[in-house]
């Protein structure tokens, strides 16, 4: 692996997903004796929160994006932090309006890009086709969450009832 091996990150707008990928941004340069430089795509304020937490600030490095107002987000709505859960599909709205900001940024980045890792922005694999760069799909998840959700699925629940009360766990998955 050369000098040139640059990977572009851009995971969904949420500290749970944000804060692992710069985690593994951090490792990879721990990893590769530096030689993988890492551009980690996130809203403003969260480059401004974060950046401390580049262990290695010349090879992975915050790159501001700018996240659009979407009604009826509150102004100023940059992560799923800033808003309560009902609002997050209009969060993934504003997400994909900033498709022609993340493809401009990328094809300004140097070294060119060589791969892409993308949580839930679905149109990232078709930008990355066209340009030439690999993608991989990184869903950082608790495994909790997972083995939680298949519990339900296997019990047939098919989630919050008229009532509003939560899913009951099947008396196998254990507490």
């Amino acid at each position: 692996m050369g000098e040139e091996f640059h990977i572009v990150m851009y995971p969904w707008l949420h500290m749970g997903h944000i804060i692992p990928y710069l985690h593994l941004a951090n490792k990879l340069a721990e990893r590769s004796a530096h030689k993988i430089k890492t551009t980690l795509l996130l809203p403003k304020k969260v480059v401004s929160q974060l950046q401390h937490m580049s262990l290695h600030p010349s090879i992975v490095s915050l790159h501001p994006i700018t996240i659009p107002h979407v009604d009826p987000l509150p102004l100023g709505t940059e992560t799923a932090s800033d808003i309560p859960p009902h609002l997050a599909p209009h969060l993934a709205t504003a997400m994909d309006l900033t498709r022609h900001e993340v493809e401009s940024t990328i094809l300004g980045l140097q070294p060119r890009p060589t791969l892409l890792f993308y949580d839930l922005a679905h149109w990232l694999p078709e930008i990355a086709s066209k340009l030439g760069i690999k993608s991989v799909s990184y869903k950082p998840v608790v495994a909790a969450c997972l083995a939680m959700r298949i519990a339900i699925e296997r019990s047939g629940d098919k989630g919050v009832s008229e009532s509003d009360h939560p899913p009951q766990l099947p008396p196998e998955y254990p507490s």
